[in-house]
C-alpha cells in the first residue's frame, strides 16, 4: 500500500508542478498528462492511461464545461416564435409515436386507372385458363 500512496502523491505533486508551469511551456494538458505517464512507467513501474491524468490535471486546475452563472444572467437570448408561418394542419395518419407513418384503418386504395382493370382481369383469367388446361 506504501507504493500506491507514494505514487499518487508524487502524481498530485508533479501535475501541480506542471500547471504552475504551464503559462511558461505552454504545454498543454493533454501534454502533460502524456509526459507525466511516461515518468510513472520509468519510476514505479505501472502503467497510467494519459487521459487519466490529463483529467485529473483538469480538476486540479479547475476547469469545468459549465458556464459560470454571471455569464448566464448577463446575455439572455430570447426568441421570436413564428408559429402560425411554419405550423402544418394536423392530420390523422400518425405521428412521433403512435401509428407512425401507418395509413389509418380506413383507407381506401386508389382507383386503378382507366384500361389497366381491363388488362387486368384478361391477365387473371389467363392465368386460370392455363391452370385448368395443364
Amino acid at each position: 500500500m506504501a507504493i500506491n500512496e507514494a505514487c499518487s502523491l508524487w502524481i498530485e505533486q508533479r501535475i501541480s508542478e506542471e500547471l504552475e508551469e504551464k503559462e511558461i511551456t505552454g504545454k498543454s494538458l493533454r501534454e502533460i498528462g502524456r509526459e507525466i505517464s511516461a515518468e510513472i512507467e520509468r519510476i514505479f513501474e505501472a502503467k497510467v492511461k494519459p487521459e487519466t491524468l490529463t483529467m485529473k490535471a483538469s480538476r486540479m486546475q479547475g476547469v469545468t464545461n459549465v458556464t459560470p452563472k454571471s455569464n448566464i444572467e448577463s446575455k439572455t437570448i430570447t426568441y421570436k416564435s413564428e408559429v402560425g408561418s411554419q405550423t402544418h394542419p394536423p392530420t390523422n395518419r400518425g405521428g412521433a409515436r403512435e401509428n407512425a407513418g401507418r395509413k389509418p384503418a380506413n383507407y381506401c386504395a386508389p382507383n386503378i386507372a382507366l384500361g389497366e382493370k381491363e388488362i387486368l382481369e384478361k391477365a387473371l383469367e389467363d392465368r386460370r385458363w392455363n391452370a385448368q388446361n395443364r
